[in-house]
């Protein structure tokens, strides 16, 4: 964002859709203060052309703000079409509000509206921020008023077609802070030992990770607040971050949200400590994990050794009602250090997606009994939180135009099983196992890279 090179990845979306699938995101910091939500959504709005990926974070943002405000009150979001080839969701709360001064300070990096109000309800400012500039990088705008006890509105106007662009002004630098005021640890450890990015408040959380950590051969590097916690990412680049939500100042959701927006810090594993229980929204959010505070070591380290960035460690998930087929899986990928979990139908892996991270790669059957490959994929992708997870068709079903149609840019590739032995589909296996996190750019969220489905035979 702040070097204005952020790119934008442009795909039609039924918008009222979209906005009721962030709400459902949402549904645990709205419930968590005893908030109930109103939705009017105008059925003239039919689609826009923008970036999904953008506009749900914006939408996360302005919700979940606006929850965290507001305590057993009414949370009012409506969509309307404007006569200028834009529309505006407006998200209105009768939470605590604010005050002229307040309100000037607003959108302003790294800044809150008021202090006491930061360490009673924790930040806000670096996450509004960021949703805005998102807005204008799409020709829109978020503007805010607000009356001190009686609640706020939040506007964002976008276009319905948003023209392609690249590039957008850079942030003024001295809204950034040029260097971190974070200490650091295990600094004579060998070069090649995987870094840590400790962002926490509590100097004992600190103490723990470097002492459990440092022992087990990582370097450990610590923040003890998300402003620092940020620059200290861009200096260091570090293989992991383990992040604290209940922070003064940039709380962890505007820092994840910073993180994932960033090209080059958006594939770093990011693991949320937490005594909070709000894991659909931190997942939509791009969060890897969650541990609950108190710090389980052994937890955490267990984690890292799943997520290690090697290309023979890591996790898949196998949905095919062959128990056959999963075996063969299983006996193919095990030995190379591959974590592969089964799910027996498409019904039974989306409820393993929703109790469990995110997986490398999904590898998928087509024809299963209950919710089939076709429906199970309809169905990941209207989650926010899955929209990019890469999925691997692994069939024996002799696919018509219209199922390849289906599939369409929906799916990172396809093997057909028909005339595969099994020694060639070892080696096509081999081929694709996550190697797209490697060796493809970033793609539009629920696309493969290259646009197109790639045919194994």
């Amino acid at each position: 964002i702040e070097a204005g090179k952020m790119e934008l990845y442009l795909e039609s979306f039924p918008i009222c859709r979209e906005i009721q699938t962030v709400i459902d995101t949402a549904r645990p910091v709205i419930d968590k203060n005893k908030n109930s939500l109103v939705f009017e959504c105008d059925d003239s709005l039919g689609h826009m052309r923008g970036d999904l990926t953008k506009f749900r974070q914006i939408l996360l943002n302005l919700i979940s703000n606006a929850a965290k405000f507001t305590h057993e009150g009414t949370l009012t979001l409506t969509a309307r079409r404007e006569n200028t080839g834009h529309f505006t969701i407006s998200v209105a709360d009768t939470g605590i509000g604010m005050n002229e001064e307040q309100l000037g300070r607003l959108f302003q990096v790294f800044s809150q509206a008021d202090a006491s109000t930061t360490r009673k309800y924790g930040g806000s400012g670096l996450g509004l921020s960021i949703s805005r500039h998102f807005a204008r990088m799409m020709g829109g705008d978020i503007t805010a008023t607000s009356t001190p006890g009686s609640g706020s509105v939040f506007t964002v106007s976008l276009p319905l077609t948003v023209e392609p662009q690249t590039q957008t002004e850079p942030a003024n630098a001295t809204d950034v802070p040029s260097q971190p005021s974070a200490s650091s640890t295990n600094a004579a450890l060998d070069e090649q030992a995987e870094t840590i990015l400790v962002i926490d408040d509590d100097p004992s959380v600190h103490d723990l990770l470097k002492r459990s950590l440092g022992r087990a051969g990582y370097r450990v590097i610590t923040a003890s607040n998300g402003t620092d916690g940020l620059a200290m990412a861009r200096i260091e680049h570090p293989d992991f971050i383990t992040l604290d939500i209940m922070m003064p100042g940039v709380d962890g959701w505007s820092v994840l949200t910073s993180l994932k927006a960033d090209p080059d810090l958006k594939d770093i594993p990011v693991f949320v400590l937490t005594m909070t229980n709000e894991k659909s929204l931190g997942y939509a959010l791009g969060a890897a994990q969650f541990l609950t505070k108190p710090v389980n070591k052994d937890a955490l380290l267990g984690l890292l050794r799943q997520y290690k960035r090697h290309p023979n460690h890591c996790h898949v998930l196998m949905i095919d009602d062959d128990a056959d087929n999963r075996n063969l899986i299983r006996r193919v990928l095990e030995p190379e250090g591959t974590v592969v979990d089964e799910a027996t139908d498409g019904q039974s892996g989306l409820d393993w997606l929703s109790a469990h991270a995110a997986p490398d790669l999904v590898i998928l059957d087509l024809m299963m009994p209950n919710m089939d490959g076709f429906a199970f994929i309809d169905a990941l992708r209207q989650r926010p939180e899955f929209n990019s997870l890469p999925v691997l068709v692994l069939t024996a079903k002799t696919l018509t135009d219209d199922d390849r149609q289906r599939l369409s840019q929906r799916v990172e590739s396809i093997i057909e099983r028909d005339g595969l032995n099994e020694e060639l589909l070892v080696g096509r296996l081999h081929e694709q196992l996550c190697t797209h996190r490697k060796n493809t750019p970033s793609a539009p969220s629920g696309k493969a890279a290259d646009g197109d489905e790639r045919k194994e035979t």
